[in-house]
């Protein structure tokens, strides 16, 4: 049986659960709340669920037996940069309290997809930016 692994990073689109980073803040700046984070040095890799369907599609039919793919974007930049990016699409008056939380005890501090065997095997790119995918999910809400 053939058998690709997928190792999914940070997804968000539509659809996506209330909890996440992404639709939290989106909710709190909508209702004129100031939302809370670390210090958003975090450097973060973030893929929009249409590019990630289609990479997983792409694996499926072209994808090389036995190979394990991260999927991701490919290019991680601070996590406050994502942050006051969302803001700016979402509310730009809105207000955000960046360092205002301690980072965890284990707190993750580099996630980025290597995504070059990925482009190897499928042509697949990221389409598309951080800012698009954010107004994408606001006409969905």
């Amino acid at each position: 049986m053939e058998h690709i692994w997928v190792r999914v990073l940070s997804v968000y689109g539509p659809g996506d659960t209330e909890g996440s980073m992404v639709m939290s803040t989106i909710r709190n700046l909508k209702a004129g709340q100031i939302p809370s984070f670390t210090k958003g040095e975090q450097m973060w890799d973030y893929l929009y669920s249409r590019d990630a369907a289609c990479a997983l599609r792409l694996m499926g039919t072209m994808g090389v037996d036995g190979r394990t793919y991260v999927l991701g974007s490919g290019h991680a930049r601070p996590l406050k940069d994502h942050i006051k990016e969302l803001r700016d699409v979402a509310a730009p008056e809105g207000k955000l309290a960046i360092g205002a939380l301690p980072y965890g005890e284990k707190q993750v501090m580099y996630l980025c997809a290597d995504v070059s065997s990925l482009w190897q095997d499928t042509g697949w790119q990221a389409q598309t930016s951080f800012a698009e995918g954010i107004r994408e999910i606001l006409e969905d809400l």
